[in-house]
């Protein structure tokens, strides 16, 4: 997972907001994956929480890291938590979500899905790209160790304007995302 991080985290990530639930497990590789620099806020949510409010100011943070919400919320709660991010985020800041997904797109059967929702794998790639792109982000990336891993991080990008949501390739078309292994 310290691997993947690195290559989402920008060189200047200041100031760096950890939202999820046990982040005792993603803060130590976050912290080496960050390097020095100014202590990481963190928020811990749970199941129930509907509608999270962050208590941070409009464009004030960088780097925004998603620690495990895609079991965790519901599909409601999950959107409106994006949003909540990408009101926060600074012009050009990165969101990144540290969770597991459906490992193969289109290929499993609805029974071995149904199996995976039970223990919280929900969405599969495609799915969770169409939801940062609708949230307002772009640039989607969906980083995975390897081909079948399902630990994985989706990088996105805050759009600096609606117009230029509106002018992206792929909001007309069918989805599809990056891979980089």
């Amino acid at each position: 997972m310290q691997r993947l991080l690195e290559r989402v985290i920008t060189d200047d990530p200041w100031p760096v907001l950890v939202i999820g639930r046990d982040l005792r497990s993603i803060l130590p590789p976050l912290e080496k994956a960050l390097g020095s620099g100014d202590a990481i806020e963190t928020l811990e949510i749970d199941d129930g929480d509907e509608r999270i409010t962050l208590a941070a100011d409009d464009d004030s943070i960088h780097t925004i890291v998603l620690h495990r919400p895609l079991g965790l919320l519901g599909d409601g709660a999950l959107m409106r938590l994006l949003h909540e991010c990408r009101r926060v985020l600074c012009d050009g800041g990165r969101i990144a979500i540290a969770d597991y997904l459906v490992p193969v797109d289109r290929v499993l059967s609805g029974g071995k899905r149904g199996l995976l929702r039970k223990f919280g794998v929900r969405y599969t790639s495609t799915e969770v790209y169409a939801l940062m792109e609708s949230a307002g982000f772009w640039q989607c990336i969906v980083m995975r160790r390897g081909t079948l891993d399902r630990a994985v991080v989706v990088k996105g990008e805050k759009v600096l304007q609606r117009a230029e949501l509106e002018r992206h390739p792929t909001l007309n078309t069918n989805p599809t995302f990056r891979l980089i292994k």
